[in-house]
């Protein structure tokens, strides 16, 4: 073998080796290659079914549309699913343990993603190998498992319908992409509803819990509930017995009311006029200055009088004749309404604080109680507001078979039987 000759040959190899290698680090790095020492964390994936899962194949997880990870194991354990993803961490730097997972088609070939909601922080952060239960997880529904679901007759009357769809659709796709727009709006607000009713769904629970630590509250009072009941009572007893006086005071106050709104409605007026007299009076008062200084000489002698300033005082003092007449009558005319009005409260404020002569309590004193009873009895609140408290005594004589409340819960239950033989008598 003659090395100078087949040296020629070398470059050309060489070549083709740098273009092969090229060639490959490409292809690899499109088949999503991952390098061997790079930092990566790994999830498992609990599913119902994992069908059209394929490791290896650059199946990605994402997060709000965004790829984190991708898909690189499956195998199976009690019967479930278990699909293994790497995940980035300079992409998701954290998954929380109330995160949720979906199993989602990628492309119409059945392609699989998992679609990741990486959970709140609230929650603790899941490790490395951390494993994502079946409960927090949903697969997609296939169709020839919808249709074996059905009988018969309805997979074949739903078969028939699918047909006659794709006949009369044949041909109309421009239409049918206008109609699916059209519907956009709709099945916005649809979602919206539909969120509402997942909102309702989690707070029935928790409402329900609620009410049950009410009602065991309630049971372990129940001689304070008697306590507030009879007290209650007998506050209503107290005002029924005063019925005549507060009917009698109710009937004044509509009158009342009546001459305070009259009044208030003539204050105005009266202020205008009131202003509009102590602005007259201001220079009278300037020139009464004047006047009080001179007065002095005139009482000691008499004579002279001061005639002078006396007229300018006069002069000054005419023009505010006609507003205090005006405010003097306004004045007239809104006193008797005003003294009718207090005299009405104040005999309100004398028949509710009297004493009467049997000795009990007055009424205002019957008034706080009641009001601090009806605090009591709704002294217990939830987020929805304030509960009002309330106990419903019956005998077995109104539960027995015989009474229209019995046949009611006959009819309910399906039986009667918690009262004892003869208890109903």
């Amino acid at each position: 073998m003659n090395l100078r000759r087949e040296a020629r040959w070398l470059r050309p190899i060489a070549a083709i080796m740098v273009v092969a290698l090229v060639c490959g680090a490409y292809i690899l790095s499109k088949q999503r290659l991952e390098p061997p020492f790079q930092d990566r964390y790994a999830l498992w994936f609990e599913f119902a079914a994992a069908d059209a899962v394929t490791p290896g194949m650059g199946a990605p997880v994402t997060v709000a549309g965004v790829t984190v990870g991708q898909i690189d194991g499956r195998r199976l354990k009690d019967g479930r699913g278990l699909v293994r993803a790497s995940i980035d961490p300079s992409r998701l730097p954290e998954v929380y343990a109330d995160a949720r997972a979906a199993l989602v088609p990628n492309t119409p070939l059945k392609d699989m993603q998992i679609r990741l909601n990486p959970g709140s922080r609230s929650a603790p952060a899941l490790e490395d190998g951390a494993t994502i239960a079946i409960r927090r997880t949903t697969s997609p529904l296939n169709s020839d498992e919808l249709l074996r679901a059905l009988d018969e007759d309805t997979r074949t009357f739903l078969q028939a319908l699918l047909n006659d769809a794709g006949i009369g659709t044949r041909g109309r796709g421009r239409s049918l992409r206008a109609t699916l727009r059209a519907l956009g709006p709709t099945a916005a607000q649809l979602r919206r509803i539909t969120g509402l009713l997942a909102d309702r769904r989690r707070q029935i629970p928790r409402l329900v819990g609620n009410l049950r630590r009410i009602t065991e509250a309630t049971a372990d009072g129940d001689a304070d509930l008697r306590t507030v009941v009879d007290a209650g009572n007998a506050t209503l007893a107290a005002l029924a017995d005063d019925d005549e006086a507060l009917k009698a005071t109710l009937d004044e106050l509509p009158a009342t009311l009546q001459a305070a709104r009259t009044t208030l409605q003539r204050t105005p007026r009266f202020m205008r006029a009131l202003d509009g007299a102590l602005r007259e009076l201001e220079p009278s008062l300037r020139s009464a200055r004047r006047t009080l200084r001179s007065t002095p000489g005139a009482l000691r002698g008499i004579v002279p009088l001061p005639v002078s300033e006396l007229e300018r005082f006069i002069d000054d003092v005419a023009p505010l004749a006609p507003s205090v007449r005006g405010t003097v009558r306004d004045l007239g005319e809104a006193t008797p309404p005003l003294r009718t009005a207090f005299e009405v409260l104040g005999r309100t404020v004398n028949r509710l604080a009297s004493t009467p002569e049997d000795g009990s309590k007055s009424s205002l004193f019957w008034l706080a109680w009641f009001a601090h009873n009806v605090n009591s009895t709704i002294s217990t609140q939830d987020a929805h507001g304030s509960v009002a408290h309330g106990m419903a005594l019956l005998s077995c004589a109104t539960l027995g078979p015989t009474g229209d409340l019995g046949e009611l819960v006959n009819g309910v239950l399906g039986t009667t039987s918690f009262c004892q033989d003869g208890a109903a008598r």
